[in-house]
């Protein structure tokens, strides 16, 4: 087992220094910084949703890889395995449950719609 300072556990030391944390997080008014990365995503994806200029953040909202990493002219490509996690599937998930299943872009088009779903979303 790998010990740390004082002797303790590293485990213990992690939990430690994590309620210190967001004990002074509290005290101090602090933002979960867990919520605040969801909300940043989430204003983040409706801005650039909203946006139809040229822009590269603009077309990677459609852009799909040709075949992946292992692309050759008559190979198969990436190989099958589980489907990576992308950024947008929580959004997907979100409206999926939350609304009458429209994808995520048609709400973000409406700032004001799109706006009022940020805190469930950042608390989900």
């Amino acid at each position: 087992m790998v010990t740390c300072i004082y002797n303790h556990s590293w485990h213990t030391w992690i939990q430690r220094a994590t309620r210190r944390i967001e004990g002074y997080s509290a005290k101090w008014g602090l933002e979960d910084w867990v919520h605040l990365a969801k909300k940043r995503i989430f204003n983040w994806a409706g801005h650039v949703s909203r946006r139809h200029d040229n822009r590269w953040s603009t077309e990677m909202l459609d852009w799909t890889p040709p075949r992946g990493r292992l692309f050759q002219e008559e190979g198969q490509g990436r190989l099958q395995s589980r489907p990576k996690t992308r950024w947008e599937d929580c959004l997907v998930d979100y409206f999926s449950t939350t609304t009458t299943g429209f994808h995520w872009r048609i709400y973000a088009e409406i700032k004001s719609e799109w706006d009022t779903h940020v805190t469930s979303f950042s608390n989900m």
